[in-house]
């Protein structure tokens, strides 16, 4: 299920990675890019979505679509894995 993470900076001045519509950050990085790729592979694992960086003024700057992973894609479409189990013999 595609979902959205806003990254934004904090009044000390380092960058958080809230969930859309949650108030507390789950993250906080140094810098906008460390927060804006810890946003993505968030979204990569949860099945994809828009990473949207925020300006102070909570106006979107700019905005990163993110599509899911492999391992993702296949645990969502219900894709069983490849490894059998060895009857005993």
């Amino acid at each position: 299920m595609a979902t959205n993470r806003y990254v934004k900076q904090n009044a000390q001045g380092s960058w958080d990675v809230l969930k859309e519509g949650h108030r507390r950050s789950a993250i906080r990085e140094p810098s906008r890019q460390a927060a804006v790729s810890r946003a993505q592979g968030l979204l990569r694992r949860e099945g994809g979505g828009e990473v949207r960086v925020m300006n102070d003024v909570g106006k979107v700057m700019d905005t990163r679509t993110v599509g899911a992973s492999a391992r993702s894609a296949a645990s969502s479409s219900g894709a069983r894995s490849k490894s059998r189990a060895v009857k005993p013999g």
